[in-house]
């Protein structure tokens, strides 16, 4: 489906003054309820959107996208075609050796010696990766703990009362001030690690793009954990870094950290203290390449921060120190509307404001379970599928405090993502700019709908729901690809009466999936917001029953694939007859021509009906008694149309484009 114009059909009205021009005199007031149909979103009173414009600037360049992805191993075909092939993860951060509570197969004598008999990368894993290798996948590792032995409480996990994991103090998070590395262990530490890369390195086939040395290091957990202060974290990871360059196989591994919260706290605690004794320490920054942090406010609730904390990481590591910014680790069960919405942002603001290169997702079992895709697919889909590796942020201005936009370029492709802050819909245009793309593939997110394809732009020209996310993408090296599939066309009503409609809309091509095709399973069928098909159906008509004459409802139709992905509805306003009583017949028009034409005017047989071209109309034909005769979807410039079967009389033609309405009587002889 292409979409050139943007257009918004909705509720229909009839003139509070009719007038009879044929006898050339006025008659009383009255309302004329014809029907109306196009593909997006009802506009309720028929008022323009409010017109953004956005600046694109395509020589403003900022940082380089790395990949986004998460964790989480699993062999199961499904599970990699819908985060890997589908959602297009292109990061996966690993743990290194988290086992049990205390680890004790390893030991001081078999790091010494270099045969730690490490357990994480087993057959399972082996399989898992040899495909994201495949993929092309960046992978980064972080460890949740040192063993056990180079630790001053002797376990993996937090310690209390002589225990080693689990919450024996009755709250989550136990009191233990013993769970560090040992600072007389760090080069013990740095071995370890080396150890385990090179191990890893070997089964898998795949080179480490970083590491980080500890996970969340101001907390202790019931799980693998260590405390590893500002203080120390440079000491540690210096050891590490020298270790590593020993190896020419681990000499390109950058390292990444701290991994703590994604809150700024000044120069007094936290990210404060990290920056201003690892980053900025003129010994030890040198070993950090990237700054990471976490999307959490406690390590569990999650938290994306805000624009100000971003922009300061920002100035701090990017700017100022010219490293990468990463977020490493967030999550949530973002089901309903509202929370995803508010996590869609929380991700903008991490790339605009905070500049960062790479996200990763905590578990992305959160993204696909049971068989079928979660909302948070969908929530990361806007960043994850169109935003690839190698990507550069550029700027984009815009003119409403109410929109917000990022865009990104790589090579000749463009993707531009713009968040609705409020609940009014928008007109979005943007601007000419050297190398823009013909067209643009829309996605959007909205209440209803799910990261689901809209179409093709190809003026410049989109439309904003309120408080939705859309994104507008181009990719160069596949332009014609798009993923999910298409809203059902050319919905028409094939009946109206007083107490029924029946509708009939075209079958929905399966769309390609990495060559393989991803067919359509049905079509969900709602009336007035409200579900009629308890599971999809495969018929491309359905009758509504049962209803009242001389009434308006919205009829929506969408249709589902096999992987569950649901298309954008497309919509259909018709109003029942009023052919038993009930209904107030038509006495009077109240023309509006402009630049509409219809001739022969009177007719017998056929009606030619001429419009500007370059627009896309609905053309309605509609008796006195307020009943549609003819119903005509996607007139551009010049339509024939058959009246033959019409009986004499007098009758209103309408055409609609949004706001725009022509309308004129047409007398039938």
């Amino acid at each position: 489906m292409e979409l050139k114009f943007v257009f918004y059909v909705g509720k229909p009205y009839f003139s509070e003054k009719l007038k009879l021009t044929l006898v050339k005199f006025m008659l009383m007031k009255r309302r004329l309820l014809l029907v109306v149909a196009g593909l997006g979103m009802a506009c309720a009173d028929m008022v323009r959107a409010q017109v953004t414009t956005l600046t694109v600037y395509p020589d403003s360049t900022y940082q380089t996208i790395v990949g986004m992805g998460g964790h989480g191993i699993s062999t199961d075909a499904n599970y990699i075609k819908y985060l890997f092939d589908y959602l297009g993860c292109t990061a996966y951060r690993h743990w290194i050796e988290v086992e049990g509570t205390t680890n004790t197969y390893v030991t001081l004598q078999n790091i010494a010696d270099g045969t730690v008999p490490f357990k994480d990368v087993d057959a399972t894993a082996i399989s898992f990766f040899n495909t994201l290798k495949s993929k092309g996948v960046t992978v980064i590792a972080t460890c949740w703990s040192p063993p056990a032995c180079l630790k001053k409480n002797n376990c993996v996990a937090q310690k209390y009362n002589n225990q080693c994991g689990g919450s024996p103090c009755g709250s989550y998070s136990c009191p233990d001030s013993t769970n560090y590395l040992l600072p007389e262990h760090y080069d013990e530490y740095a071995r370890y690690l080396a150890l385990w890369a090179k191990d890893f390195q070997k089964k898998t086939g795949i080179n480490l793009y970083a590491v980080s040395i500890q996970n969340e290091p101001l907390f202790n957990e019931p799980y693998a954990s260590a405390l590893l202060y500002s203080s120390n974290y440079g000491k540690a990871l210096q050891a590490v870094h020298d270790t590593f360059a020993k190896y020419p196989e681990l000499a390109g591994i950058k390292f990444f950290g701290p991994e703590h919260m994604c809150n700024y706290n000044g120069n007094t605690s936290g990210n404060g203290k990290y920056i201003q004794e690892v980053l900025q320490d003129p010994v030890y920054g040198q070993y950090l390449d990237v700054y990471a942090v976490h999307g959490y406010s406690d390590g569990i609730a999650p938290d994306l921060s805000n624009s100000l904390e971003w922009a300061t990481f920002a100035q701090r590591v990017v700017v100022e120190k010219g490293k990468m910014m990463w977020m490493t680790e967030t999550s949530g069960d973002f089901t309903q509307w509202a929370d995803a919405y508010w996590y869609m942002k929380g991700m903008f603001m991490s790339f605009k404001s905070g500049r960062i290169s790479l996200y990763t997702y905590w578990g992305m079992e959160g993204l696909y379970a049971s068989g079928s895709p979660t909302r948070q697919l969908y929530n990361h889909m806007h960043y994850y599928r169109f935003v690839r590796p190698g990507a550069q942020m550029i700027k984009v201005a815009d003119s409403d405090k109410d929109v917000e936009a990022i865009g990104f370029k790589k090579g000749s492709g463009y993707t531009v993502i713009v968040i609705n802050l409020v609940k009014t819909a928008k007109t979005v245009q943007f601007s000419d700019f050297p190398g823009r793309p013909a067209f643009f593939h829309v996605y959007r997110s909205t209440e209803k709908d799910m990261c689901a394809y809209v179409g093709k732009v190809t003026n410049n020209t989109f439309e904003l729901p309120g408080e939705s996310v859309v994104t507008i993408t181009y990719d160069a090296t596949s332009p014609d690809v798009t993923y999910g599939p298409h809203a059902p066309a050319n919905l028409i009503a094939t009946s109206i009466a007083d107490n029924s409609i029946t509708v009939k809309w075209d079958a929905v091509a399966a769309w390609t999936l990495n060559g393989s095709p991803v067919n359509i399973t049905g079509y969900v069928v709602y009336l007035n917001g409200v579900k009629k098909t308890s599971t999809p159906i495969t018929a491309t008509s359905y009758t509504f029953t049962n209803l009242k004459p001389g009434t308006q409802y919205t009829i929506e139709v969408i249709a589902r694939d096999a992987m569950y992905n649901q298309s954008i509805s497309s919509t259909l306003t018709v109003t029942t007859t009023c052919n038993v009583g009930g209904c107030t017949p038509i006495i009077g028009i109240e023309e509006k021509k402009d630049q509409m034409v219809v001739s022969p005017n009177p007719a017998t047989g056929v009606i030619v009906v001429q419009l500007p071209e370059g627009e896309f109309y609905t053309v309605s034909i509609v008796g006195m008694t307020g009943k549609v005769e003819k119903y005509i979807q996607q007139v551009n410039g010049t339509q024939t149309i058959d009246v033959s079967d019409l009986p004499s009389g007098i009758y209103i033609v309408m055409a609609a484009n949004g706001s725009r309405i022509h309308k004129t009587k047409l007398v039938i002889e």
